[in-house]
């Protein structure tokens, strides 16, 4: 346990083998998309809330596996930090780093809703929180492996496996299949107060 986050010396950084520790992955790697999603996430609901919604929401097939995606997203890290907590493994940090998990992937949730109900298109706010949040599981997943070296592979190792394929999905839908819309989303706030809401194709 030393190895990841019990030995100061070795919180936040490499570890023996070269890899960085989960603490540093979790509260740094994560954070940055974290802080990125709530700020930068933050004006894109203030540019929403100047567009008016659609009468009948566009819902497709698309949206509605994005929703349980997300959903999803939303609740493992807390899955994981239950399992950890189960079996004795968890560290302090986790008590506010998965509910921090979990809150900004509803958030980005909730700001995807918005835009449909305004029949937009994801911008690249949501896009680039995705991809960026795929990278960051990537780069995090061999101390994942490590992890589960020692302390065994229980459920909290295949919540971790289960929860790094949902991140690919996400980031592979958001660059792929983008909501199919007549309208281009208000990226500036000079483009909201002209904004149209025309017709949809969805």
């Amino acid at each position: 346990m030393d190895e990841f986050c019990g030995d100061i010396k070795h919180a936040w950084g490499p570890t023996a083998k070269g890899y960085l520790t989960h603490c540093f992955d979790d509260v740094v790697v994560f954070g940055c998309t974290y802080v990125y999603i709530f700020i930068v996430g933050s004006y894109r609901v203030w540019t929403l809330l100047r567009v008016p919604t659609v009468k009948t929401f566009p819902y497709s097939t698309r949206h509605s596996v994005k929703v349980m995606v997300l959903g999803w997203l939303g609740m493992m890290p807390m899955i994981v930090f239950a399992c950890r907590y189960a079996n004795g493994t968890h560290d302090d940090f986790e008590w506010v780093a998965k509910p921090l998990a979990s809150l900004a992937w509803l958030y980005s949730l909730w700001i995807l809703n918005m835009e449909v109900a305004r029949d937009l298109r994801e911008c690249w706010v949501l896009r680039s929180f995705w991809l960026a949040s795929a990278l960051a599981a990537t780069a995090a997943l061999p101390t994942a492996v490590l992890r589960a070296e020692v302390q065994g592979y229980g459920m909290a190792f295949y919540a971790t496996i289960v929860h790094y394929i949902l991140y690919l999905v996400i980031a592979c839908m958001g660059v792929r299949w983008r909501h199919v819309s007549n309208n281009r989303p208000p990226e500036w706030s000079t483009e909201v107060a002209s904004h149209f809401v025309g017709p949809s194709r969805a």
